[in-house]
């Protein structure tokens, strides 16, 4: 509600605080799964993913109609408060004698994953996954139409897609490789969809932006994967809440600089060449560490 008040501080202070909910959340979730749905790991994480495409893919197409409707966009911006509202009072009444607080507890005694490997291993894999999906997101449109030959209104519905496919694969694939031992099958072949997606773009971009941006989504979907990884690689509801906060807050900090780099590498080249070379390397790494990642063991 702080962001549709006058004036550019509330503005971004309200960004801050949303931002800083949305990221506990997220870092809750994983736990929230593996001691409440221990033998469903992978499809409450489908279950959940899924939801998360669907209200991102539902915040975008709305709120233009919203601001036509209401006026202007901040009571189109203020309407999503009612949402985050229902979702706390879920929330309260789901974790009422829960013993989450007493995990807590308990958790602050542990040991620190700081200098695990494979906690380690996990968290390069996330922030890599998610430096893709950020500059995919940001820069995908921009690069559609500058050398795919596409209009600003098909890129503009290339990149919904994205979100369109996220929705089926969050809801089978990571049920699916959460009943086998090992994920890193599942997360080599996501990744080679994206791959060779990424190389459709930088080869032939307008050969097939639709073909191309199907790969590039099947390989973007191993979000999925990385959320049901840091569950199954834990044995305990402590070691999830530290493994998650570890991989999404380091993780993210790494994804973070992926648009801008991408960017500046298109700046300095004047061509998106050298930036798409740069996408290849991270996706190889990504798979690679990806691999690893998905083998059976723990933290």
């Amino acid at each position: 509600m702080l962001r549709v008040l006058d004036g550019s501080l509330l503005m971004i202070g309200g960004t801050l605080v949303a931002a800083a909910g949305i990221a506990f959340a997220g870092v809750l979730i994983p736990v929230v799964v593996k001691e409440s749905f221990p033998a469903r790991i992978g499809l409450m994480t489908g279950v959940y993913t899924a939801a998360l495409q669907l209200g991102a893919t539902l915040g975008s197409a709305l709120t233009p109609p919203l601001d036509t409707a209401l006026g202007g966009w901040r009571p189109a911006l203020a309407t999503w408060a009612v949402p985050a509202v229902l979702a706390l009072v879920v929330w309260t009444v789901a974790a009422r004698g829960a013993g989450f607080g007493a995990a807590a507890q308990a958790d602050r005694q542990g040991r620190s994953l700081l200098r695990n490997r494979l906690a380690w291993i996990i968290t390069v894999f996330f922030g890599l996954q998610a430096l893709l999906a950020f500059v995919v997101i940001g820069w995908l449109p921009r690069v559609l139409m500058d050398v795919g030959g596409v209009s600003r209104g098909e890129a503009g519905l290339l990149l919904g897609l994205l979100a369109l496919l996220a929705l089926p694969i969050s809801l089978v694939v990571p049920a699916l490789a959460a009943r086998s031992g090992s994920q890193s099958g599942w997360i080599v072949g996501l990744g080679g969809c994206g791959l060779a997606g990424l190389l459709g773009l930088l080869l032939a971009p307008s050969f097939s932006p639709l073909l191309w941006t199907v790969l590039l989504g099947l390989g973007m979907s191993v979000f999925s994967l990385a959320l049901t990884t840091i569950a199954l690689r834990a044995r305990t509801g402590q070691d999830t809440a530290k493994l998650s906060g570890m991989a999404q807050g380091f993780g993210y900090l790494l994804a973070a600089a992926g648009p801008f780099l991408f960017g500046l590498l298109h700046d300095v080249t004047g061509g998106w060449t050298v930036p798409f070379l740069m996408l290849i390397g991270v996706l190889v790494v990504q798979i690679g560490v990806g691999a690893l990642a998905g083998r059976p063991r723990y933290v």
